[in-house]
C-alpha cells in the first residue's frame, strides 16, 4: 500500500513539474513575443524566428567574439538583434550606426535584460514558442558557436 502510494506521489510531483515549465517557457514566450511586436514592425510570429541578445554580461572575451558571429545576421529576414550593452565592454557601433538597420533594437533602457533575459544569448523562437535558448559561455564556445550558425541559417 505505501509503495503504491509512494508511486502515485512521484507521479503527480512529476507531471506538476512538467506543467510548471510549460507554464512558465509560454510565459516567457509571450514576453519575447510582445517585445518584438514592440519594436519590430517587421516581426512574424509564424516564421521561425532568431532573436540575438547582446549584452556585456559574463565572459567579456566570448561576448566580443559573439558581437562578431552576429554581425553577420544585420539584415537576415526573421533575425533579430536586441543591443543591451553598454559599448563599454564589446564595440556595438557596428548594430547602431547604420540607421538602415531594421532588424536591429539599441534596448538602452535595458527592457529586455530587465525583464525577459540579460545573458548574451541566441533564442530561437519556433511554433509560437522557445524552441532553443543558447547562452555565450566560456565553456565549447566553438561548438555553441557552430550550433548557433547552423540553427540561424535555417
Amino acid at each position: 500500500m505505501i509503495r503504491i502510494f509512494r508511486n502515485l506521489l512521484c507521479i503527480v510531483l512529476t507531471s506538476n513539474l512538467l506543467c510548471t515549465c510549460a507554464t512558465q517557457q509560454g510565459t516567457e514566450y509571450k514576453k519575447i513575443d510582445k517585445y518584438l511586436r514592440t519594436h519590430f514592425k517587421q516581426y512574424d510570429p509564424k516564421a521561425n524566428n532568431c532573436v540575438f541578445l547582446l549584452s556585456e554580461y559574463g565572459c567579456i572575451p566570448c561576448v566580443k567574439e559573439f558581437a562578431e558571429l552576429i554581425k553577420d545576421y544585420r539584415n537576415k529576414p526573421n533575425t533579430y538583434i536586441i543591443i543591451c550593452a553598454s559599448g563599454t565592454f564589446v564595440d556595438i557601433s557596428p548594430f547602431i550606426k547604420d540607421t538602415a538597420l531594421t532588424n536591429v533594437y539599441d534596448d538602452s533602457q535595458f527592457v529586455f535584460r530587465k525583464d525577459i533575459y540579460y545573458f548574451p544569448s541566441a533564442i530561437f523562437l519556433k511554433d509560437n514558442k522557445i524552441d532553443t535558448i543558447v547562452d555565450i559561455a566560456a565553456l565549447k564556445l566553438d561548438s555553441i558557436f557552430t550550433f548557433i550558425k547552423q540553427k540561424a541559417d535555417i
